[in-house]
Order: structure tokens, then sequence, then C-alpha cells
């Protein structure tokens, strides 16, 4: 498993989340208001580790409609670039073969929290 970064104000991450993407309704990918960014970050939230294919079959998008969402968040936390490494305070990282995005337990946490009381 990642070597996830310790001190981070998960909560405080996953707020600035929540605001970007209540600010900008159009980022949330999908046909006609369809919103598919928060389904995504729900599902890789629920679990410790979830398949780019299992994405893909269960949310019905594309590895590019993936990466938007995924890019939106790394935006709304980091200001943009690629995402930080877990040492660093990355939110996510991948592996290979298969691709797998495994969530950091403390925003996991802090998003599970934060959608249940919404």
């Amino acid at each position: 498993m990642p070597n996830w970064k310790t001190g981070i104000d998960w909560d405080e991450r996953v707020k600035l989340v929540v605001a970007y993407y209540n600010a900008r309704p159009k980022l949330r990918y999908g046909h006609a208001g369809e919103n598919k960014a928060l389904p995504v970050i729900n599902e890789l939230c629920a679990k410790e580790f979830v398949s780019q294919s299992k994405i893909m079959q269960c949310q019905g998008l594309s590895t590019d409609g993936i990466m938007t969402i995924l890019s939106n968040v790394t935006a709304a936390i980091q200001g943009g670039g690629a995402v930080w490494a877990p040492e660093l305070g990355g939110w996510y990282t991948t592996t290979a073969d298969p691709y797998i995005y495994i969530v950091a337990p403390g925003f996991r946490k802090a998003w599970q929290e934060a959608i249940s009381t919404q």
C-alpha cells in the first residue's frame, strides 16, 4: 500500500472539492446535466481500491471521462498539475496492470462523512 503523508486536513480538502464543483456545475461531466463526477468520487471512496474497468463499466465513462473528473478533483485540492505522490499529500494514486485507483484513506473517510450529511 502507498505511504500516505500524515497530518493532512482531509476534511478541508473535501470542502475544497465540494466548493469547486458547486461553483462549476458544468464540470460534473455527463450528458445534459447528468452528474457523473460525484458518483465516480463516491465509488472511489466507497472502497479501498477500484479498477479503472469497474468504473468504466459502472459509470459508463471512458478513460478520458474518468481522468477529467479526477483532474478536476486534483485542481480543487492542488490548484492544478499532476496529482501529488502519496508521500507528498496526494489524494489518490494508481497501479498498472490492472489499472487500479487507490484513494487516500483520510480523503475517503472525509468524503464519506461529507456526503452522509448532505
